[in-house]
């Protein structure tokens, strides 16, 4: 049991070096997930913030981008991941290690997709819904630290009206957040009505266990 954990625990530190080599079967890392697709999003929400900033705090289209730019870039590369990494560390330290404790009842199915959200389990049946659930719970503790860090990095030097900056980090994030948020209950609501392939009953076919059936029957 203390191997299972120690390995466990190498696995999720490497998936922090170096998450898109995870593998499905040792479980789905989120940030394997979300890391990239914040990147994918960077320059239309860097627009974004930046019209949102010439709106709230007066500035031009150039320094708003620029400083956008700086926090959003922040946020991705430092905030994201850190935060995901200290609801890790949560998450080993409720599940023992990252245990599977199955998802059969509702309370299975909630601590599956909110205190492993981080790490999900490889419920594979179930990761359809599983992983936008768990993109929509980690969505909540990466909108505080953005709203904080991009705060802080749009304004390192000080010069602009603390008040309208603060005003800016919520805004700013609330319409962003807000349009992932959709596109992920958009996902969600598809996976949930999306009616699952059924068998394909040549999948056995040319294989051991097809095999092993043919024998037992002909018996």
């Amino acid at each position: 049991m203390k191997s299972r954990k120690v390995n466990f625990y190498v696995v999720a530190a490497l998936s922090v070096l170096a998450p898109t080599a995870a593998r499905a079967d040792a479980g789905v890392p989120m940030l394997a997930l979300l890391w990239p697709a914040s990147w994918i999003a960077f320059i239309p929400v860097v627009i974004i913030e930046a019209w949102i900033a010439r709106r709230i705090i007066g500035l031009t289209w150039k320094p708003a981008l620029i400083r956008s730019s700086i926090a959003n870039a922040t946020s991705t590369l430092i905030g994201i991941p850190l935060t995901w990494g200290a609801l890790l560390v949560v998450e080993l330290v409720l599940s023992g290690g990252g245990r599977a404790f199955g998802i059969d009842t509702i309370p299975q199915k909630l601590f599956a997709a909110i205190v492993q959200a981080p790490w999900l389990i490889p419920y594979e049946e179930d990761l359809n819904w599983l992983v936008p659930t768990a993109a929509i719970v980690l969505l909540v503790p990466f909108f505080f630290a953005s709203v904080f860090i991009e705060r802080w990095a749009f304004d390192r030097k000080k010069q602009l009206e603390k008040s309208l900056v603060q005003l800016w980090s919520w805004k700013a994030n609330l319409a962003t957040y807000g349009i992932i948020l959709f596109l992920l209950l958009c996902t969600l609501a598809y996976s949930i009505v999306k009616p699952k392939p059924s068998p394909n009953p040549r999948a056995y076919e040319n294989t051991p266990y097809a095999n092993a059936t043919t024998s037992r029957s002909r018996k």
